[in-house]
């Protein structure tokens, strides 16, 4: 019978497998409380909840390499792609995920990733955009903080550090364009408070078993890139 570790170590591999060989995965991990937001869907489990104060963990999966990298030696580090920035299948992020009151919602960071140090600040964010005229979806995680001693690399790891001070917000709305249509599916909101513990790390540790913590994620990115590679093989067949 196969045990966790294992399992877990055979989707790392496959995950890995289908990157460059000199892909660098890291994880920034953010945990804090809103500062304000509402719930009116039941997003995290229960409709017409306020989040103020509410607890959050965020985390953004990436690797800088994929991205439109732009690098200032000692002081600045970005990598940013996908559709929103004009540059379709360059996202540095693989997937965003954030948790309230035990439930995870995650977000691909295909349609728009971001991921920055620097000595003035850290960000990162992931967003998905949607509508046919029909249908209408709006998702977004986005943090931008200033944990003391950020690095000016992005493959650097670091903390756990408490932020000095920052901004963010998240939005999950799905619903129809037109209100008469039908209600929302999905619809809740909030900004981050300034209490932000930051930290990045690999999301293979050295001994190339993923944390307890990174599964989901391991599993939602060899999704992700099965679903690619589904879409380029009909692609091919097709041409």
């Amino acid at each position: 019978m196969l045990n966790k570790s294992t399992i877990a170590g055979a989707i790392g591999a496959l995950l890995f497998a289908a990157m460059p060989a000199s892909a660098v995965v890291k994880i920034a991990t953010y945990t804090g409380t809103f500062y304000d937001g509402y719930d009116t869907t039941g997003v995290f489990g229960t409709a017409n909840t306020g989040l103020a104060g509410v607890g959050y963990v965020v985390t953004f999966t990436y690797d800088p390499s994929l991205g439109i990298r732009s690098t200032v030696a000692g002081y600045s580090d970005s990598s940013r792609g996908g559709v929103g920035f004009g540059y379709p299948g360059k996202s540095p992020v693989i997937t965003s995920a954030i948790t309230v009151n035990g439930t995870t919602k995650l977000l691909a960071g295909g349609y728009l990733g971001l991921v920055q140090t620097s000595v003035n600040g850290i960000k990162h964010a992931a967003e998905y955009s949607y509508n046919d005229g029909v249908d209408y979806a709006f998702k977004q995680i986005s943090i931008y903080n200033y944990p003391v001693g950020a690095p000016t690399s992005l493959d650097q790891n670091f903390g756990p550090v408490a932020a000095t001070g920052g901004w963010g917000s998240f939005a999950w709305y799905q619903t129809k364009v037109n209100p008469g249509a039908g209600p929302a599916t999905d619809s809740a909101y909030a900004d981050f408070n300034y209490d932000t513990v930051y930290s990045v790390s690999d999301l293979l540790p050295s001994g190339g078993v993923p944390e307890p913590a990174n599964w989901a994620l391991m599993v939602a990115g060899l999704g992700m890139i099965g679903g690619a590679m589904r879409r380029r093989a009909a692609i091919a067949a097709s041409a």
